[in-house]
């Protein structure tokens, strides 16, 4: 092999022992320098594997851990469907009692067009097929009825304590919060398809206009604005915009 083409390494002992010689072609030195440098990927790529396999290892833990979570989640949403069930069959049970409350009698379902609200559903409607959260029965107050329902006086009286909470008689949509020359500071609920409740004589005010609301939620403080002579709430129903006698309404309170 020409000499161009080979290595020579020396070694020379520092005590001047004899000298060692080592020719090797070039290729093999090329040829361990490749090795060498593929050994060291190899290495890289081996620890990137072990940490990604640890990384891994950790996140099927985590999953393993949710996995417990969301099978005790499944058992808690089986546990609401029973007592969903129990409240759909206690809801019928009031239906019935409502029902009989006004002398209505239980039959079929709505009909499509009213479940969808196109058409105008009373009260009294209503109650027959079980839609009580939106029918104004309950008695916004506790308090005697110191000046009834008549021609001249669209609404209730009712004498109560100064300070008295006062609940929504139904679910709904705070329509308005103003002032009226005789009524003072009016509260007005929206309970839809055209049935309203009007709340006045009242104090602070406990919503705002656009807010919906529950059921009993507290809604103002009974005061003395407007014409009383004493405390008292003004509290008035309106059906498809006729006044109604808010005792006809009455099954709670």
């Amino acid at each position: 092999m020409p000499a161009g083409r080979r290595l020579t390494v020396l070694i020379i002992p520092e005590d001047g022992g004899s000298t060692y010689e080592y020719k090797f072609a070039r290729i093999l030195v090329w040829v361990a320098a490749f090795l060498g440098v593929a050994i060291v990927v190899l290495l890289g790529l081996g620890m990137r594997a072990h940490l990604a396999c640890r990384y891994l290892r950790g996140r099927v833990a985590i999953l393993e851990q949710q996995k417990g979570v969301l099978e005790e989640q499944v058992e808690l949403i089986k546990g609401l469907e029973l007592t969903l069930s129990r409240l759909e069959e206690s809801n019928w049970q009031l239906r019935q009692i409502a029902s009989s409350a006004v002398g209505l009698e239980t039959s079929a379902p709505l009909p499509r067009e009213a479940v969808a609200g196109e058409h105008y559903i009373p009260g009294v409607e209503r109650l027959r097929w079980g839609r009580i959260r939106t029918v104004p029965s309950l008695w916004p107050v506790r308090g005697s009825v110191a000046r009834p329902f008549g021609e001249q006086f669209p609404g209730v009286a009712i004498g109560v304590p100064a300070n008295t909470l006062v609940r929504a008689s139904a679910a709904g949509r705070v329509a308005r919060v103003g002032f009226d020359e005789d009524l003072g500071t009016v509260v007005e609920l929206d309970h839809g398809n055209r049935i309203t409740s009007r709340y006045g004589y009242v104090g602070p005010v406990l919503v705002a206009p656009g807010q919906y609301v529950h059921k009993g939620q507290p809604i103002a403080l009974t005061g003395s604005s407007g014409r009383p002579s004493s405390a008292a709430l003004f509290y008035a129903v309106e059906e498809d915009g006729r006044a109604r006698d808010p005792e006809g309404y009455r099954l709670w309170l």
